[in-house]
Order: C-alpha cells, then sequence, then structure tokens
C-alpha cells in the first residue's frame, strides 16, 4: 500500500512489489459480464446503425450521476498537467476528511468526481473554485449528456447583490434558492 499525507491508493503495482501474471484474450472474454444473449440486436434505419438501451440500465446511471461534481482545471498552455493521482493528493489535502471519493479524467482539462455522501459532494460545490497554483480547479453539477468536446467555458464567481428584496426573503435559505436560478451559490453576506 502506498500512503502519503493522507492520500491511501491500495494499488500494489505502484510501489513494485506485485507480480500480476498475464492474461490471455480468450481468458478474458471467456465469461462476458452480461449475457450477449439478453442484448438487443442492433438496427439499421435509413442507412445507420440503431440501437436499443434499457431503460433500468440507463435510470440505475442517471441516479449515480446525480450524485456527482464535474470539474476543470484551468491553466496556461505552457503549465505541465497534473496527473490524476497527484491532483488527488493536491485535492484531498484542501478538503480534508470529507469520506471517500474518486476522480475521473474525461479529456480537456475535465473531470467527474464522486462522493461517498451529498453532504461531501455539498462542501466542495459550496467551497467554489480553489487555486492550485499556478492553476485554478472550477466545479460545477454534473448535467446530462456532457461532453467536454462540446463545452464552452464562461465561468466566473461573482458577487450578486439582490436589490429590493423584502426582509421576508433574507433567510440564508431562501437567498440560496433564489441565486440557485442564476447559478451554483456559495456564500451569503
Amino acid at each position: 500500500m502506498m500512503s502519503t499525507s493522507g492520500f491511501s491508493c491500495p494499488w500494489s503495482f505502484l510501489d513494485g512489489s506485485a507480480v500480476v501474471p498475464p492474461k490471455s484474450y480468450a481468458a478474458v472474454t471467456a465469461t462476458p459480464a452480461i449475457p450477449i444473449a439478453n442484448l438487443p440486436l442492433p438496427v439499421i434505419h435509413e442507412g445507420r446503425t440503431t440501437i436499443t438501451i434499457s431503460e433500468e440500465g440507463y435510470q440505475s446511471r442517471l441516479e449515480k450521476c446525480k450524485h456527482m461534481l464535474l470539474g476543470r482545471l484551468h491553466s496556461s498552455a505552457n503549465v505541465k498537467p497534473y496527473s490524476p493521482s497527484e491532483l488527488h493528493r493536491k485535492l484531498g489535502l484542501v478538503w480534508g476528511e470529507i469520506g471517500h471519493w474518486r476522480l475521473i479524467p474525461m479529456g480537456k482539462g475535465y473531470y467527474s468526481f464522486s462522493f461517498s455522501s451529498d453532504a461531501a459532494r455539498f462542501l466542495v460545490l459550496e467551497k467554489g473554485a480553489i487555486a492550485l497554483k499556478p492553476r485554478i480547479f472550477r466545479f460545477m453539477r454534473w448535467t446530462p449528456n456532457f461532453s467536454p468536446a462540446h463545452q464552452k467555458n464562461t465561468n466566473a464567481q461573482v458577487w450578486v447583490n439582490f436589490w429590493d428584496l423584502g426582509l421576508e426573503f433574507w433567510e440564508p435559505i431562501t437567498l440560496f434558492e433564489i441565486a440557485n436560478g442564476i447559478g451554483v451559490p456559495v456564500k451569503v453576506d
């Protein structure tokens, strides 16, 4: 097990002590994870191959994704990118003890984050952008069909003042609900 200041990685192959026997292609594919006989057949429709996906599988993954965040590491072109393990370590130091979480690189500086609890996810979202000098990491809620290739980056943390707002709306939860219509609320003054 490899451990460095709060980050633990149980992958023995990283420290070079484990010998992993090679697997053959035939051994790996001998028993498929999903029975192929149960899969719907592709259909050619108007010259295109179409497939049917199960609602059960889609809904299951959709529910898991609702508890995720997306993030992007912004840096200048001449700055060497962090490796996923290095980024995990740096963010872990900033976040402290928030429970188990993992990140998955998605390309173009984007990462998906899954957390062991909604409280941890909210805490990360609430903290907002994180300075990892000379880089900045920004977070956003997960959205369906997110694709790094189609993203236009127009994020900025701004101070919003609600003019002429009646006193009955000054409860922090109410202000957060109103601010949620603009973007991700971070703090109430």
